[in-house]
């Protein structure tokens, strides 16, 4: 059966010839006058998860963009020893991974509750660098 909420966008969206809508908050909706917005006790979206793989002293993919809430998983697939580490900032680590250390096919997961960018390294072999970028 249909979502309720997505009928009702639908038949504003005809009613309004076909205009697009606009999010509230999100500069003038005057041109439209349809705004979408969520229904008091309509479900969250699902969590989200994404794997980043440590193979050939890479991490594979190197750069990702998640949203907020979404769990990221590394996995080692070298047989070195590898970790998964926010950098210092004034020495001093702030929020970020920051696994132990990861043998071959250990993994390690971190969930990112912050929009920003997250760079990380593994520690042991400095060189070897990642970066997570987290979007509202």
């Amino acid at each position: 059966m249909p979502d309720s909420r997505a009928i009702v966008i639908a038949v504003l969206a005809i009613v309004a010839g076909g205009v697009l809508a606009c999010e509230p908050d999100q500069g003038d909706c005057e041109a439209t006058r349809v705004v979408t917005s969520e229904v008091p006790g309509s479900p969250s979206p699902a969590a989200s998860s994404v794997s980043v793989l440590i193979q050939n002293f890479q991490f594979v993919p190197n750069s990702t963009t998640v949203k907020v809430g979404t769990t990221v998983t590394w996995t080692n697939m070298d047989s070195a020893q590898h970790t998964v580490t926010r950098p210092l900032e004034g020495g001093v680590q702030i929020a970020g991974p920051d696994s132990a250390v990861l043998n071959h096919g250990d993994t390690y997961s971190y969930t990112y509750d912050a929009a920003g960018f997250y760079p990380y390294h593994c520690r042991i072999h400095p060189s070897l660098r990642g970066m997570v970028e987290v979007t509202p």
